[in-house]
């Protein structure tokens, strides 16, 4: 990628929260970029990277109740 093409796309921010499906008393929140050809996702210093943010709250979905939300 370009780095002049996030002058014309830029990334969109979103967040993907919720609780461990294990222990519903442990909430989590991250944050995220997602650019056109992947997003990336950090939550407790840990990151992760996908295709999308739809894809990285699916991979979240098998351990939380997991929610995607954009300002």
């Amino acid at each position: 990628m370009n780095p002049l093409d996030l002058l014309v796309n830029p990334p969109r921010l979103f967040a993907i929260y919720g609780t461990s499906k294990f222990d519903p008393d442990e909430p989590f929140v991250g944050w995220g970029l997602e650019f056109p050809d992947e997003a990336v996702l950090w939550i407790n210093g840990a990151h992760w990277v996908s295709q999308s943010a739809n894809s990285l709250l699916r991979t979240r979905s098998l351990i939380a109740d997991a929610h995607l939300a954009y300002p």
